[in-house]
């Protein structure tokens, strides 16, 4: 079923969509995220903001890229036909880790807002950013859905364990 899908969504396409995809593709890999999520845990700090909104997204983003190398390795998995390709990539296939880091901040966004009825809104958002990012994986023709529903979940535990540990643990300090 992996084949059937992927090469339905490579069939078709569209240049709108392709373009949106090559976005999240260089806005959502992990060498713009982690330091991204570092710099933010830097700052507050800094600031002497310390919250889970402060440590959160830097400690899922870490867990989720540590957790999502070794699936690489243990899985090993192929890539897609580099025909259908439209970006170049050099790792494993499973899981996917744009997946994995988009669902792990939207995760994180999902528990921190998850008491402010009026942020359901952004709560949405961040899920519907998330699977943005999962599709383009697809579009992009670099993983099979299997490798993009495996990295959605594995970021999505990771994201959402990390921050409510994060909420439990300042709460119960102060």
């Amino acid at each position: 079923m992996d084949r059937e899908i992927l090469d339905f969504v490579v069939r078709n396409r569209p240049d709108w969509m392709v373009e949106a995809a090559k976005f999240l593709h260089h806005a959502g890999d992990d060498m713009v995220l982690v330091p991204l999520a570092l710099a933010l845990l830097v700052v507050g700090m800094v600031a002497g903001r310390r919250t889970a909104a402060t440590v959160a997204p830097a400690v899922s983003m870490v867990l989720t890229v540590v957790v999502v190398g070794l699936a690489k390795s243990v899985f090993g998995r192929g890539r897609p036909p580099e025909a259908g390709r439209l970006v170049e990539v050099t790792s494993a296939s499973m899981p996917s880790g744009h997946a994995a880091y988009a669902a792990a901040i939207a995760g994180v966004v999902w528990v921190l807002l998850s008491g402010h009825p009026r942020r359901a809104a952004l709560r949405v958002l961040a899920v519907a950013v998330a699977a943005c990012a999962a599709l383009a994986r697809l579009v992009l023709g670099v993983h099979w859905p299997s490798d993009v529903v495996a990295g959605a979940v594995v970021g999505a535990v990771v994201g959402t364990w990390v921050a409510r540990v994060a909420v439990q643990r300042l709460q119960s300090q102060g």
